[in-house]
């Protein structure tokens, strides 16, 4: 019963994921329709060593920090969370019966 859904999955994920790696590795053009030729891995390099790679280096460095300042933000706030819902006293446990299953406590 599974199988058709995760089969449906696949192709909503795959197709888009497989677009994208067509356009990447050709040189499109949105000003006119179905201009396209073959880059190659000429895109690639040109991103990461060519004359513009600091705009793509700076772009990097930014998703970087953010993604490492809001995991460790997230994670310091959710153990901090889960610490004062399983307090032993009434108001963990007020906190945890409010946000747990019912019939759970």
């Amino acid at each position: 019963m599974i199988g058709p859904s995760l089969l449906l999955i696949l192709l909503v994920a795959a197709y888009p994921i497989g677009y994208a790696i067509w356009l990447s590795l050709h040189e499109y053009s949105l000003i006119h329709q179905g201009l396209s030729r073959w880059a190659g891995f000429g895109n690639y390099s040109s991103a990461l060593w060519g004359v513009e790679s600091h705009a793509f280096w700076n772009a990097f460095k930014t998703t970087f920090l953010f993604t490492a300042i809001s995991v460790t933000l997230e994670l310091v706030l959710g153990l901090r969370w889960h610490w004062r819902c399983t307090r032993p006293s009434k108001a963990g446990r007020s906190c945890g019966r409010l946000f747990s299953c019912p019939g759970r406590s």
